[in-house]
């Protein structure tokens, strides 16, 4: 080996290294993205299905009469082992003027709201469900 090649061989490992070391951040940082998409996913699907158990919860009231049908709801819910906690609303809406007239009397359209925070903000998922009443 001659003089002028002694410090190649070091120079050619640094770079070496650098290299190799570039393509493990890079690396990290993908695995850091799937996992808070990954998570994100998680919390929506989780978020759907409350309002689904929601709105079947409200379906299985007693239904005969109107007053209080939305009454003794939960105001949050945390599903194991997610440990985000989701806050439901439900609100009665308008009548759907697409309903005909008849039935606008008894078909109340009710819509659930699932909120909940992650480290991206805060998110809502929401369920509109029709019930029907014998009276009002």
């Amino acid at each position: 080996m001659s003089k002028n090649e002694r410090g190649w061989v070091l120079i050619d490992a640094l770079i070496g290294v650098v290299i190799v070391a570039i393509a493990l951040t890079a690396l990290a940082m993908a695995y850091r993205q799937a996992t808070v998409v990954t998570v994100s996913a998680n919390n929506q699907a989780t978020a759907v299905l409350v309002a689904q158990q929601i709105a079947e919860t409200i379906k299985q009231k007693d239904a005969a009469t109107y007053s209080g049908f939305l009454a003794g709801l939960p105001a949050t819910v945390t599903v194991p082992p997610n440990p985000t906690v989701f806050s439901i609303a439900a609100v009665e809406q308008p009548p759907d003027a697409d309903i005909h007239a008849s039935m606008r009397d008894y078909l109340r359209p009710v819509k659930v709201t699932v909120t909940w925070t992650e480290a991206g903000g805060t998110y809502s998922v929401g369920v509109i469900s029709y019930y029907y009443f014998k009276e009002l």
